[in-house]
Formats: structure tokens, C-alpha cells, sequence
């Protein structure tokens, strides 16, 4: 959970006079920076003292690449020569081609050499050229680009020079009344400059031509900022500071005004002020502590957040409840979160201080580093790059139990904060869900095991700087699964008989155990050989599961087990007495010739016809009796 703020009550500063305000705000800008934050309250401003975010939590490791500082060269387009000395040359308002590829920066005019305009390849992140704009001081240049032309526009004291981003020329230069400008627009399409001097001269300048269209004098107290609206119909102008700040609206063709001139007390100074995208809210900085939120067609304020001391530049954010500013005293680009009511704690540091901010088509924002802030001046500019997973994690293949494993992806962009965070999760239903670890890095090591095996993984950010939240394609651990290899799935046995050993065999690794579930009483499988033995006491079917186990997982077979009565056991007919040979007369002697008296052999002589010949017959007839009784029993208890 974010910090709340610590707020201090302050005593009011008396209002400054319009000319006043501008000198005194341009000597602060210009001065070293102090221990004490610049604090200027109003009517309706929140008179609180905000905390630098850098204070209190520290920032977590690891450090991914948030931004490029690019810097002004000796000679432009040589980085060998090395750059600029720091506060030589000081960067001050930048202007984006409309393809968003290069960045026109111009010079404060204090500075060493305030006749300079640098042109950076943002691409190619590197100063290209350096044109030359004038050569004296007298008044804050400031640089203009066309949304929907390859124009550029920059006013050096009295001379307007034109550029076409196309082949970065100066395509002309037109002399304008001294005194003409103060603050700056242009059209959309690159047509026309409008001109807006501190006491309300307002000049429209045809680009293509020179001559100044149209002009009229407004009563205005000190101009703070102009802008022309997205659809160019109409230009935006806010001025003065506290009881005397005025907005009012008018039509980019005539310079008359749209509608009433509306008294706006609540805003302590109009300081630079940025339309979004369809032109249905207006953002501003105020040069205190707070970025705002107007209402476009009368400057009126609808919401005010405290974000950081002395804001200066703003850009909307793509999603127009949210802008970012820069905070001169703490070096920072911030963020303010209209729909939360609150900024966030999270930011962008500068190297120096930075009173312009605009954003590439790309997303990327642009500042540059002139001022004095917490830090600076630079002589650079910075590209704050747009959050990104810019190398996925891959998979990886193991073959042991125990091997690490390194997952890692590249990123860039993402910071971990008090209002951000990357961490690493993990997923055990196949994507469905995913739960956080505690992995907080570029990498993610593991051991290979049945628990990690059995996941996915993937790295996740939310960076609320930028409003954003993503996740790296998942990945997982590929290890060789046990396997059992050609099983038995049927076998039949006896009760009561010893079963032929059965052993089973798996492509596992060699700490690897077997089971068995629904083996029936008597058999059992050998844990280490995966052999089963035993003898089966009870007659069934049996569904025996055979599983084998190893440190990254299981499979499992089904054995059918059938275990037969011993009684009608293979080999043995139930109808026929295994006792007698069914081919042989159990009344006939088997050694006897049929066609002879079975009581005759010659040794006997005369005896063959005497009566105990009869008796002999008798005895061996009720011994033939018995002896088919005593198999017909056996057979039905055998039955």
C-alpha cells in the first residue's frame, strides 16, 4: 500500500504582479536548487508540502534499463567527440516530428550559446545536427511541431525559422515585430504560428508566406500558456495567477473570441497546459505542486492532485485519466492518477531538470535535461522507455532429479516501487491460474523435481508509472516421465498355487519404486525389482493397478488378475472317473483273451469246469459292484 502523504500548513505568498511572477519564476528555474522545496499556495490549491517518492522505501533491485540519456554532442552525429559540457548549453522545450522519430530541442536563453537548435534521431538515439537560430538573447525560445505535417517551427528573439522534418533544413525564417512572442503554438497542419506576447498581443504567422495573417490585443495579465486545439479550430490561451488568472477560447481562423472570458481564481498560474488526444480534457501545471485537470471549453478546474514541487511539463496519458508532469525539485517525471484521486509513488528520475515532456507515437516519452532541479542542468536529453518483456523465457530440458534450472527473460521499462512490482508465478492447473513467488529478479532458479516438474511458470510486471501490466509467455520443466515398458495386462492362476514370478520393467531414473493397489491377499510386488510373487488364496477377478514411481513422476498399468477355484483346475474332466480307463470293460480282465474262460489258464487242468469255478465267478462279480460304487461316490463328492 502507498504511503499516505505527510502535509505541512504553509502561510500563503502574497500574488505577484504578471511580469513579476514570469521574472521571478524564470530566476528560480535558473537558480541552484535549494534544501527546501518551492512552495507557492492559492485558493483552492492543497497547501501541502509533498514527500520526494524517492524517500522512505528504497527502490528494489534488479535494475532494468528505464530510460536513455542521450547528450548533446561537440559535433553533432560524432559520438567520438564527445559532449557538451553541462551548463554550457542548456536543453529546454522539446517538439516531436510527427512520426514521432525525431526530437527538436531548443536552448535557454541564459545559457552559453542560446542560439542553438539540436535535432536527435530517436531511433538511433544520437544528436544528428545542430542549426543555428539566432544569436543573441532576448526572450525563451521555444520550439512547436505540427501533429499531422513535416513542419517544426522555433521562435529565436524576432525570427520564426521553419523546418521541415523531412530533410531537418531550415525551410524558411520570417522576421516578426519584436515583442511578438512570449508563448507559442502551431496548427495542426503546419500552416500557421500563433503568437502570443506577456501583455496579449496575439499575432497568427503564415508559415508558407511570412505575413501575419491576423492580430488583435487581448487584455490579458501575464500569458502562461497557448495551445491549439486537436482539431485546429481553436486556440486555448490561460493567463495571469490567482485572483487575476483568466481562460478564454478563440477561433484559430479570426482570433475572435469563442465565448465569454472566464475568471479562473482557483488556478495559481497557467504554466503549460496539453490537450489529450480528442481534445475533451485539458491538463496544466501551475508551477506548484499540483497537476490539473481542466474543463476545455472554460479553464475551470475539475480535479487537482498534489504530486511533486514546482511541476512544469505535462502529457496526458493514453488512457486520459492519468498524466504525467515533471517535478523540478525532485528531477523526476510523475504521475497523476485522476481516478484514484492521488499520485502515484511511481516515477522516472531525470538528470536534470526537465520543464518539457512530450510522447512519441511509440508510447516512449521525451524530456529534456536543462534546467536546475535536484539535479542538473544536463546537457542531455532522456527517452523514458515504454514497459516490455523484451526476451521470453524458454523451456528447459533436464534428465536427472536435481538439476537447476534457470528460467530468465529480458526486460525493460519496469521498475519495482511503492506502486509497482515484478515477481515470478507459478501455475498448477495448466495456465488457469497463477499464484505469485517469491522471485523478484530477472531469473528464476529451480531444482528439478516432481514439484516443479508438475508447474508453469512465467514472469509478471504491474508498473503503475506507465499504467500497465503484463506477463512473459509460460514455461516449464521437461524431464523424462517413468514409463513401463511393454506390461503384462492379463494373467490367470489357481487359488492355493503359487503364481510364476511376474516382473515388471520401466525406463525411469534409478532412485524409481513399484507399487501395486487391488492385489488380492497372498501377492505382493517387490518395491525396488518390480517383481510380483505370492500365492492367491481367494478365487476372483482382480483389477490390479502396477504404478512405478521416480522423482519426477508416475505411470500406471492395469494387470486383469484371475485366480480360478483349484477344483476345476485345468487337466481334469468332473464326468469321468480318473481312475478307470475308459476304453477297458471294468468287468473284464485286461489280461485275459476274450474268447477263454477268464478263470482258465493251462496250469489249471481240470480244475476249469468244477463248482469252484462258480464261486470264483460270483466273488470276482460282487467285487466288480463294489469297486463301481466306491467311483460313482467319488465322483459326486468330486461333484
Amino acid at each position: 500500500m502507498a504511503p499516505t502523504h505527510q502535509v505541512t500548513r504553509r502561510v500563503r505568498a502574497t500574488a505577484l504582479g504578471g511580469a513579476l511572477l514570469a521574472a521571478f519564476c524564470l530566476a528560480q528555474l535558473s537558480a541552484p536548487a535549494s534544501a527546501a522545496p518551492f512552495k507557492l499556495d492559492a485558493p483552492g490549491e492543497s497547501g501541502i508540502e509533498v514527500v520526494d517518492p524517492e524517500l522512505g522505501e528504497p527502490v528494489l533491485a534488479p535494475q532494468i534499463p528505464l530510460d536513455v540519456r542521450i547528450p548533446i554532442l561537440n559535433v553533432a552525429g560524432d559520438p567520438a567527440s564527445g559532449e557538451r559540457e553541462a551548463g554550457s548549453v542548456m536543453p529546454w522545450t522539446v517538439a516531436l516530428s510527427a512520426d514521432g522519430r525525431y526530437a527538436y530541442v531548443d536552448n535557454a536563453d541564459y545559457s552559453l550559446n542560446p542560439g542553438e537548435l539540436w535535432i536527435f534521431d530517436l531511433d538511433a538515439r544520437l544528436h544528428i545536427k545542430t542549426l543555428a537560430v539566432g544569436n543573441t538573447t532576448g526572450g525563451v525560445s521555444t520550439v512547436r511541431a505540427a501533429t499531422s505535417a513535416n513542419v517544426v517551427a522555433v521562435r529565436a528573439q524576432n525570427t520564426v525559422y521553419v523546418i521541415d522534418t523531412a530533410s531537418n533544413e531550415i525551410r524558411d525564417q520570417w522576421d516578426v515585430p519584436a515583442g511578438s512572442g512570449y508563448r507559442e503554438a502551431i496548427s495542426p497542419d503546419g500552416q500557421y504560428f500563433f503568437m502570443v506576447s506577456s501583455l496579449g498581443a496575439v499575432s497568427k504567422l503564415n508559415l508558407g508566406t511570412g505575413a501575419i495573417d491576423v492580430t488583435r490585443d487581448i487584455v490579458i495579465s501575464s500569458v502562461g500558456s497557448v495551445e491549439v486545439t486537436p482539431d485546429g479550430s481553436a486556440l486555448a490561451i490561460g493567463a495571469g495567477s490567482q485572483a487575476s488568472a483568466t481562460y478564454r477560447l478563440l477561433s484559430a481562423d479570426t482570433l475572435d473570441d469563442l465565448g465569454p472570458v472566464h475568471s479562473t481564481p482557483a488556478v495559481w498560474q497557467y504554466d503549460r497546459m496539453a490537450f489529450d488526444a480528442a481534445g475533451g480534457t485539458l491538463f496544466q501545471t501551475a508551477f506548484t505542486d499540483t497537476l490539473s485537470k481542466l474543463d476545455p471549453a472554460t479553464g475551470e478546474t475539475i480535479q487537482a492532485i498534489s504530486v511533486g514541487n514546482r511541476m512544469s511539463g505535462v502529457a496526458p496519458t493514453p488512457q486520459q485519466d492519468r498524466a504525467w508532469g515533471t517535478s523540478l525539485d525532485f528531477s523526476m517525471v510523475m504521475v497523476a492518477d485522476f481516478a484514484a484521486g492521488k499520485r502515484s509513488e511511481s516515477f522516472r528520475s531525470t538528470p536534470g531538470g526537465a520543464v518539457s515532456l512530450e510522447q512519441r507515437p511509440n508510447g516512449e516519452l521525451v524530456a529534456p535535461n536543462g534546467a536546475r532541479g535536484k539535479r542538473g542542468p544536463d546537457s542531455s536529453i532522456s527517452v523514458f522507455l515504454t514497459p516490455a518483456i523484451t526476451e521470453q523465457p524458454t523451456d528447459v530440458t533436464v534428465s536427472e532429479v536435481g538439476e537447476l534450472v534457470d528460467f530468465s527473460v529480458g526486460a525493460r521499462g519496469i521498475k519495482a516501487d511503492k506502486s509497482s512490482s515484478f515477481t515470478w508465478q507459478r501455475s498448477l492447473d495448466g495456465g488457469a491460474s497463477w499464484e505469485a513467488i517469491d522471485e523478484h529478479g530477472l531469473s528464476l532458479e529451480l531444482p528439478a523435481n516432481r514439484e516443479t516438474v508438475a508447474a508453469q511458470y512465467r514472469f509478471s510486471y504491474n508498473d503503475d508509472f506507465w499504467g500497465e501490466s503484463d506477463a512473459s509467455d509460460p514455461v516449464r520443466i521437461i524431464a523424462p516421465m517413468p514409463a513401463i515398458l511393454e506390461p503384462v495386462t492379463e494373467v490367470s492362476t489357481s487359488a492355493g498355487t503359487a503364481l510364476s514370478p511376474l516382473t515388471f520393467t520401466a525406463r525411469a531414473q534409478d532412485d524409481h519404486s513399484w507399487s501395486a493397489a487391488g492385489l488380492p491377499a497372498g501377492l505382493t510386488i517387490d518395491a525396488a525389482t518390480g517383481e510380483l510373487s505370492g500365492t492367491p488364496q481367494k478365487p476372483g477377478v482382480y483389477r490390479v493397478l502396477v504404478t512405478v514411481s521416480d522423482g519426477f513422476g508416475d505411470d500406471t498399468v492395469e494387470l486383469v488378475l484371475t485366480v480360478t477355484d483349484p477344483g476345476t483346475g485345468p487337466g481334469t474332466d468332473p464326468g469321468t472317473d480318473p481312475g478307470t480307463d475308459p476304453g477297458t470293460d471294468p468287468g473284464t480282465d485286461p489280461g485275459s483273451d476274450p474268447g477263454s474262460d477268464p478263470g482258465t489258464s493251462p496250469a489249471d487242468g481240470g480244475l476249469a469246469n468244477s463248482g469252484g469255478n462258480g464261486m470264483l465267478g460270483a466273488g470276482l462279480l460282487t467285487a466288480a459292484l463294489l469297486l463301481a460304487g466306491t467311483g460313482a461316490l467319488m465322483r459326486r463328492r468330486r461333484a
